[in-house]
């Protein structure tokens, strides 16, 4: 019984939201790990692939990168912060 208490505790602080790959491959990020997201640097040394709209940095210092644009991530996190 102490381990399912555990469980539906940690459901409710863990919060994931689908995003996308470049290559259209879904993906599921714990908003809690995004440390700050910013818009793509329009030079050709970004490193980035085509069709990358937003750029997520996580708290374990690794990026995702993702199709969705900032301003749609940022309605995701507050969506699903409740803000």
């Amino acid at each position: 019984m102490c381990l399912l208490s555990f469980l539906v505790a940690l459901s409710a602080i863990v919060h994931f939201m689908e995003l996308h790959t470049p290559d259209g491959i879904p993906i599921e990020v714990n908003v809690a790990e995004i440390s700050s997201i910013r818009v793509p640097k329009d030079s050709p040394d970004a490193h980035l692939a085509e069709g990358v709209n937003c750029v997520l940095f996580m708290t374990n210092g690794k990026f995702i990168s993702v199709t969705e644009t900032c301003k749609q991530v940022d309605g995701l996190i507050a969506m699903i912060e409740g803000k």
